[in-house]
């Protein structure tokens, strides 16, 4: 035996229209209420900005300071590359990093001319309006569904319940 559908609490067309009118009211409020959070958000953005940017400010120039000072002093790290202090460390590694002397297009040209593939990343999607044009026994095969809904669009007239907000 199938599910009995629950009735509507609305029963006619002025119903409906008063229920989309307050829908609408309600979306004039939450677009008022996140109008007011962005500015408040704004404000305390830039009132820990100002801040965050002067300790930023700090802390590179006294970074700045302690690299000029091991520079300087380089030879107390040729026989230990670290050295533990009171309040932290300081170590030298050695590291490597891939410079592009090239446009990345001219190099990735370059790489498959030179048959080396394997050193690019392919990221594979899914095309879904491709697989809109197939045919079902395809889709089938292949494990896809296309679904078709005939889904209810609700439009509240924003602009004209809020002329009436304001009347």
């Amino acid at each position: 035996m199938g599910r009995v559908k629950k009735e509507s609490i609305y029963r006619n067309w002025h119903d409906i229209d008063c229920a989309i009118r307050k829908l609408g009211n309600l979306e004039i409020e939450k677009s008022r209420i996140e109008g007011l959070q962005t500015l408040e958000i704004n404000n305390v953005k830039e009132k820990y900005t100002t801040k965050a940017e002067e300790i930023d400010t700090e802390s590179k120039r006294i970074k700045n300071e302690i690299t000029r000072f091991c520079e300087q002093n380089k030879d107390a790290f040729l026989n230990k590359r670290s050295k533990t202090l009171n309040y932290g460390s300081l170590a030298y590694r050695v590291s490597t990093s891939v410079k592009f002397e090239n446009n990345v297009d001219i190099i990735i040209k370059s790489l498959e001319a030179a048959n080396l593939d394997f050193c690019l990343k392919i990221d594979k999607k899914v095309d879904k309006e491709k697989l809109r044009e197939l045919d079902a026994t395809t889709l089938s095969k292949i494990g896809v569904q296309i679904i078709t809904k005939d889904g209810l669009t609700i439009t509240p007239d924003v602009a004209r319940i809020a002329a009436n907000i304001q009347n």
